[in-house]
């Protein structure tokens, strides 16, 4: 990664397949930086395997890219972000002096960002939308749903309350309207800093949403990376020395769950199967007929 392309704390990462890139967006300065490096200007960053283990890094949007960033957009951290083959998406998140060169306020303290921010793979526009403050949450884009596919939000809203859920909200992104829905069944405790992923079912038409520190393939397996114990108090605030670390139950912190058993594995397989519903979702669908945008139970914000 080049040195004016400063690695940040929670930053955004949105895949173009059509263009085999990942662009890297928004993020805090990290306290393990000294005092005297500055905080960078707004920029977006794509990086281009090469499929050989290595690859390029190239600054698309900023002071040295091709375009210059939008002025009236600060670089933003800990929002919610989705992404899908032709649009990234960044809801929320906060502003200081960590994330942006160009605020007042000071690290000690945070602005809270407003707006659904879109960036667009092909030309690379960004636009700003909708409206509301959001942090620590998780979103993923549902393409399967509506004119031009839903956004759903989970958990978090703004610290420090938790956001329960049992609600849960809808963007609309062809009407730009944000809706709730009602959660039924054993809902997960309110939580921050986890990771959720879509994936639809070929053959069912489903679409099937996980919550963890993960990342879906193309087929059933879920790569699940990292994380921290909660239990263990000094490693959860950030401050712990490698001998307070857990053992991670994973080599290279790196574990894969299938999703169609719902099982872990030992190892990742290249040609695995095509995702499909286990049978405790089907059995659902089957039961209940769940149909999400026609439910009575969704109502506009």
């Amino acid at each position: 990664r080049p040195a004016k392309a400063l690695a940040l704390n929670t930053e955004a990462l949105w895949f173009d397949e059509k263009r085999n890139s990942i662009y890297c967006f928004g993020g805090d300065m990290s306290f393990a930086y000294d005092y005297h490096v500055e905080t960078p200007f707004e920029s977006i960053w794509a990086f281009t395997p090469d499929g050989k283990g290595a690859g390029s890094w190239n600054e698309v949007l900023g002071p040295t890219g091709a375009k210059p960033f939008p002025s009236k957009i600060l670089r933003r951290s800990s929002g919610a972000v989705a992404s899908n083959e032709s649009h990234g998406y960044y809801l929320g998140g906060w502003v200081n002096s960590a994330t942006s060169p160009l605020t007042s306020t000071n690290k000690d303290k945070r602005d809270l960002a407003p707006g659904l921010l879109t960036l667009n793979l092909t030309d690379l526009t960004i636009t700003n939308t909708s409206d509301g403050v959001y942090e620590y949450g998780r979103m993923v884009d549902v393409p399967s749903y509506g004119t031009s596919g839903v956004l759903i939000l989970l958990g978090k809203g703004t610290w420090p309350d938790l956001l329960p859920f049992n609600t849960i909200s809808i963007y609309d992104k062809n009407k730009q309207i944000w809706y709730s829905q009602l959660a039924s069944g054993a809902i997960p405790d309110p939580r921050i800093s986890y990771c959720i992923v879509g994936i639809r079912g070929i053959e069912s038409d489903t679409f099937e949403i996980a919550a963890h520190t993960c990342h879906t393939t193309k087929t059933n397996q879920m790569i699940i990376i990292g994380g921290v114990d909660p239990t263990n108090d000094t490693v959860w605030v950030g401050y712990a020395d490698d001998e307070d670390e857990p053992r991670d139950p994973w080599t290279e912190g790196i574990g894969i769950f299938d999703m169609t058993t719902l099982k872990f594995k030992d190892s990742y397989e290249s040609k695995a199967k095509p995702y499909e519903p286990p049978e405790v979702i089907k059995s659902f669908y089957s039961d209940k007929s769940a149909k999400l945008l026609n439910s009575d139970f969704i109502r506009r914000h």
